[in-house]
């Protein structure tokens, strides 16, 4: 037996939902004590190395380790999580075409090292407490929201294409409904299904990333949205690959 597994955590789970699972499953590993490298969001899919035993320890060294991931550019929509589990808002809606050619610069301009602005609901911690505890409470403003300078060693869009409000609000309401615990679930679906009554075709753009460790894909697309002024959010993202860790070796338990 190894001292890692290389797992596909799904949509919908948490590392802690998939450890559970697999000790649960696997009875070879329900005595290990089980860590993980590199949290995933709920909404995100992909790579997650788990740690067994003694190779907790080690910990730091796996989280250093470089990634990469694909992800949608959803356009002309934002969220205060910067993903679609969060509160949307409006913003506007340029051409495709205009977009796409004002994207294809801004990803030439950002390969390079980067100040990314950690996304409010995250569990990095301001004055011993995760920005999420302050997002929460509406205490953002109180505090200095961090920054971090990554490496962003290429990026580049892979697809063009759009998506329907109909077909964007259900594909939305469905992967909401596979998440457990509170997220603000209920609130979050009433404001989407209020955003999307009006038909609308959004841009929807496919980008594969390499980054450095620590690299928030979600305060990516926040910020190409900001910088092509239209709003944006992170669709979908996959981590395809962390370190030597590729997702077609990953394991699947669900």
């Amino acid at each position: 037996m190894g001292n890692t597994l290389n797992i596909y955590k799904p949509v919908g789970y948490t590392p802690y939902d998939l450890i559970k699972h697999l000790q649960s499953q696997k009875k070879e590993y329900a005595s290990f004590k089980i860590g993980y490298a590199g949290r995933l969001d709920p909404q995100a899919e992909g790579v997650l190395l788990l740690l067994l035993g003694e190779e907790n320890k080690k910990k730091h060294a796996y989280e250093n380790l470089d990634k990469e991931y694909e992800f949608e550019l959803l356009c002309g929509l934002s969220t205060d999580t910067y993903d679609i589990m969060g509160i949307p808002e409006n913003g506007t809606l340029p051409t495709s075409l205009l977009l796409e050619k004002k994207l294809k610069t801004y990803l030439t301009e950002m390969t390079s090292s980067f100040t990314m602005t950690y996304p409010p609901y995250s569990s990095v911690r301001v004055n011993g407490k995760p920005l999420y505890f302050w997002a929460r409470r509406n205490l953002l403003s109180t505090i200095t929201i961090p920054k971090k300078q990554v490496t962003l060693f290429d990026i580049k869009l892979i697809q063009n294409s759009s998506i329907d409000s109909p077909v964007l609000l259900e594909e939305i309401r469905r992967r909401i409904c596979l998440v457990d615990g509170d997220f603000r679930q209920t609130e979050i679906m009433n404001k989407w299904e209020e955003i999307l009554q009006k038909p609308t075709s959004y841009p929807l753009f496919k980008i594969k990333i390499h980054c450095s460790a620590g690299t928030y894909v979600r305060s990516i697309c926040q910020y190409l949205g900001n910088t092509l002024g239209c709003g944006a959010l992170a669709f979908t993202i996959n981590r395809t690959r962390v370190g030597p860790h590729l997702l077609k070796d990953s394991l699947q338990l669900i």
